[in-house]
């Protein structure tokens, strides 16, 4: 009988420091977590700004497009630039093409899968990188130590876009052409249990041209 209590006692010992010992690690993950999150998103939208940036750039860089067909220069008599025409509907048909050739990407980036544009995988198993724990920590010393951290990202909704002309006097009766391609993408992103939201817009040159003489009227043109 005396045993059988001793037994019990023993028991309940050893489930009141089974639970004292799980409420420690539990609030010893609490406190890191808390002391590391702001660290460790901070990592984690940089590297995800990173990768989506290197994304975007070779979407747009294999895009098959001829410059000419998206701007007109007209000249006078005399050589001189009277005006510049831009295709309206090429540049909005080249638009529509960037944007879902990024989508796309951005779909089988985060499946971990090839992407048949650029014959790349950008997210191994769908993570971005791999950071170890003591990398957050800020401290030289532990920053390779520790398990590594998944960084994955999920973007929301669809990537959408818009193009943009702009022109400036360079130098002496010269005129700088922009065209670009602005791109915003909203994502979310998670390292380990921590997650935050960035929202990211890219600006992408497609066509950088100097023309030579004053600077002339920029209109828009019909597609012949």
């Amino acid at each position: 009988m005396k045993q059988s209590k001793k037994c019990i006692k023993w028991k309940y010992k050893l489930l009141a420091v089974s639970l004292a010992a799980i409420l420690l690690l539990s609030y010893t993950f609490y406190e890191c977590n808390r002391l590391l999150e702001p660290v460790m998103i901070a990592v984690a939208k940089q590297e995800v700004q990173s990768s989506l940036n290197k994304l975007i750039h070779n979407c747009i860089s294999v895009l098959d497009f001829n410059p000419d067909d998206l701007i007109r220069v007209k000249t006078n008599e005399e050589g001189e630039i009277i005006s510049v025409n831009y295709d309206s509907m090429k540049l909005n048909q080249l638009l529509y093409k960037a944007v879902e050739s990024i989508n796309e990407s951005l779909l089988l980036a985060q499946k971990g899968e090839v992407d048949p544009i650029t014959n790349q995988v950008y997210f191994d198993n769908g993570v971005v990188d791999e950071v170890p724990l003591g990398y957050f920590t800020e401290m030289v010393g532990l920053s390779d130590m520790g398990p590594k951290i998944k960084i994955r990202v999920k973007v929301i909704n669809r990537v959408n876009g818009v193009y943009e002309i702009t022109n400036e006097a360079y130098g002496i009766n010269n005129t700088l052409l922009k065209i670009m391609i602005r791109v915003n993408v909203k994502a979310d992103v998670f390292a380990g249990i921590s997650q935050d939201e960035i929202i990211m817009q890219e600006e992408i040159p497609v066509i950088i041209q100097l023309i030579n003489g004053n600077v002339p009227q920029f209109l828009p043109a019909l597609t012949q």
